[in-house]
């Protein structure tokens, strides 16, 4: 899986073409799964409450990694004027992965493809809304 997400960053030039690419592997994920009954990383969360600490460290950990891609990815567009002044990488990066992970839960509960797709539409849209004004 996370060599799926690594995959869909290299090449690409830019912090939102980053950004898009990484919406881009979660669809293609919750389309055709690298493994059977949805995101491992979704599962293992929502089955690692106060009873599994270990379990939820873990899996904490593994959400670290990727927000703080994220984070970076977004940061270095700052710092480079690909993205516009004011945009918060901390909340971009939780906002992403609440819209993605809740849309999957959504997705595998109704059998239905369509709330991953508006979530990714609605997501790209936003991104596009990340860049500075010419």
């Amino acid at each position: 899986v996370e060599a799926r997400y690594r995959a869909a960053i290299v090449g690409r030039v830019g912090a939102l073409e980053r950004l898009h690419g990484i919406l881009e592997a979660f669809a293609e994920m919750v389309l055709n799964p690298p493994v059977r009954g949805g995101c491992p990383m979704l599962n293992a969360a929502v089955e690692a409450d106060d009873a599994m600490p270990v379990l939820r460290d873990r899996v904490r950990r593994a959400m670290d990694g990727w927000r703080t891609t994220v984070k970076g990815i977004v940061e270095r567009g700052l710092l480079e004027g690909q993205i516009r002044v004011g945009v918060n990488a901390d909340e971009l990066s939780s906002v992403l992965f609440s819209t993605l992970e809740g849309a999957v839960m959504l997705s595998k509960l109704y059998r239905d493809a369509v709330h991953i797709e508006r979530a990714i539409v609605f997501l790209r849209s936003h991104l596009e809304t990340l860049k500075p004004a010419p």
